[in-house]
């Protein structure tokens, strides 16, 4: 937590490249595959906390520009304690359409960082982060392989007590280096109070869509056995890990596959999931 810090602003940690080591391994491969939920979820939080800062900053930004508040619009329409002269109905037109702009945007960028993290192969085995959790090696496994595929456009897995210890963490810091994200953590009913309730559900489905397009892509990426995440869930007997990766869109049989994951099943619970 406290080198993240050091990794520079909250707009340098949402578009930073993940390092990876000689065999093509990176943070997320290896939490993955040992089940530290606790670091992963913290990573998790730490660039969602980042990304909504920045959205933050700009909408800050927007309304000082359209001289906008956020109490004289309700669900994108002016209150009627405005007063609705053409240039402040033209002023809040254009600020409406920025912020609809801006709320995809954060959409687009939270489905781009986790495809970049899901996606990653390693090397040598051509594996991403979910093949190595699927394994199933470690106690927190599942339920770190639970909290990686759980793409929500709000928060993340462990949000609630992530908050705390970043707080307290951010006392070793000085105080012009830091910021308070409780400010900017709850932006999404900013967005909802500013922008139509049409207009707030349709990029929330648009996102909805794609994360589940982003998840199918994943969840059927081969390795260079040419296994998907749920051929090694079964080769490893994790039965568990084999139902969540189904669940959300593992095919159990493609023409794309070698072998079917029953094919290579070791055990009974696994080949009565799949």
């Amino acid at each position: 937590m406290y080198l993240s810090l050091k990794m520079g602003t909250p707009s340098d940690m949402i578009f930073h490249e993940l390092n990876s080591d000689n065999n093509g391994l990176n943070a997320y491969h290896i939490l993955a595959y040992k089940g530290n939920y606790d670091c992963l979820v913290s990573l998790l939080c730490f660039e969602r906390m980042c990304l909504k800062k920045v959205m933050y900053d700009q909408l800050q930004k927007e309304k000082n520009r359209f001289r906008m508040k956020t109490m004289d619009i309700r669900h994108g329409e002016l209150t009627k304690t405005v007063q609705h002269d053409a240039d402040t109905i033209k002023r809040h037109r254009e600020f409406d359409l920025r912020l609809v702009s801006l709320f995809e945007q954060y959409a687009c960028d939270i489905i781009a960082r986790y495809r970049e993290i899901l996606t990653r192969q390693d090397g040598v085995s051509r594996r991403n982060p979910v093949h190595f959790a699927a394994m199933n090696k470690f106690t927190k496994c599942q339920k770190t392989l639970e909290a990686l595929l759980s793409i929500d456009i709000d928060l993340v897995p462990g949000f609630d007590q992530f908050l705390p210890l970043y707080m307290q963490v951010q006392n070793f810091e000085n105080v012009e280096d830091t910021f308070d994200p409780r400010r900017s953590v709850g932006i999404l009913d900013d967005f909802r109070q500013l922008i139509s309730q049409k207009e707030y559900n349709q990029v929330v489905r648009d996102f909805k869509m794609q994360a589940k397009l982003l998840l199918r892509e994943v969840l059927n990426q081969q390795d260079v056995n040419y296994h998907s995440p749920l051929h090694v869930a079964s080769y490893f007997g994790a039965s568990a890990s084999a139902r969540a990766l189904i669940k959300l869109g593992a095919e159990p049989r493609s023409a794309a596959f070698a072998q079917d994951p029953l094919e290579i099943s070791k055990d009974k619970y696994s080949r009565g999931v799949v």
